[in-house]
């Protein structure tokens, strides 16, 4: 599982996500030079930073677009990272946001999430993989989270992937 897009995020973001990525055995790519130093809170807190896009072009056979499209930055990603089928398999594509990246088909679905609900939702996603009770209660948001635990658990290799952005998207809040 490779957690990756953390470039243009918080402290705090980046907590959440290393949490996540310990309950699910994931590694952790910060994507900034800052961060692949092993001195960094990142780095001590995951360990060596080990992920890149050919690692998730090679082996993810489920790759999570949270909150964005990774096109606007790197046109030809999708052909370059996404297209090419994994090792031993196919690869299953969840667009997590207001607009899919890819259009809809068995292999590639979309949860319609407003931007202000993602941190809300990544939250729930860790509450329910750590079999923890939520305070709060939104229905929309915990059944999407409930059917993206399934997806992980049934995929080998998972592949979360946010835009470089400055803007409040993806775990950013």
């Amino acid at each position: 599982t490779l957690i990756s897009g953390l470039v243009s995020t918080t402290l705090d973001t980046i907590k959440i996500a290393c949490s996540l990525a310990e309950c699910i055995h994931a590694s952790v790519d910060a994507n900034a030079p800052e961060n692949s130093i092993l001195t960094t809170p990142t780095a001590i807190r995951v360990g060596d930073v080990t992920a890149d896009f050919e690692e998730l072009r090679d082996r993810a056979d489920l790759a999570i677009f949270w909150g964005g499209n990774p096109t606007f930055d790197r046109p030809r990603f999708i052909e370059r990272f996404i297209k090419p089928m994994p090792c031993g398999g196919a690869r299953r594509t969840i667009s997590v946001g207001p607009r899919p990246v890819l259009p809809q088909s068995s292999y590639n679905l979309h949860f319609s999430v407003a931007e202000n609900q993602l941190v809300s939702l990544a939250r729930l996603v860790q509450a329910q993989i750590e079999k923890k009770a939520t305070r709060e209660s939104h229905r929309d948001l915990e059944n999407i989270a409930c059917q993206l635990l399934k997806s992980i658990d049934t995929a080998h290799c998972i592949g979360f992937i946010s835009t470089k952005t400055a803007d409040h998207t993806g775990l950013v809040n």
